[in-house]
């Protein structure tokens, strides 16, 4: 009966779901798991393409993140897309209240404050 394969699954999901998968009552569903990937975040370099590709997308052509702001925004997201997103979007809406037109390492500290008061 396991020598056909009915059908295939995507199985995603956090970092704890390997925890899940590893314990025994899990065992038989461990051992049908083909390809294991684990996303460990955006590097630097990648981090810094994405934000500068989110921003063309919107039509924005100029550089609003100062180089150091955008290595402090790295430095407080550890890579993580989502955390990237919401500090970048807190960091805009600072700076559009403090009406600057470049985004420096401050607003991005008082930016990650805020967002870890949340």
């Amino acid at each position: 009966m396991d020598s056909e394969n009915h059908a295939a699954f995507v199985i995603a999901g956090q970092p704890s779901l390997a925890n899940t998968l590893s314990m025994n009552v899990h065992e038989a569903l461990a051992q049908r798991i083909v390809i294991n990937y684990t996303f460990n975040g955006l590097s630097k370099c990648e981090m810094m393409d994405y934000i500068s590709s989110r921003l063309k997308s919107c039509g924005v052509s100029v550089g609003i993140f100062a180089e150091n702001a955008l290595e402090a925004l790295w430095g407080c997201c550890g890579g993580s897309p989502r955390v990237v997103n919401s500090l970048a979007e807190k960091c805009l809406l600072i700076g559009f209240q403090k009406c600057v037109k470049v985004i420096d390492p401050e607003i991005v500290m008082l930016a990650n404050s805020e967002i870890s008061l949340v």
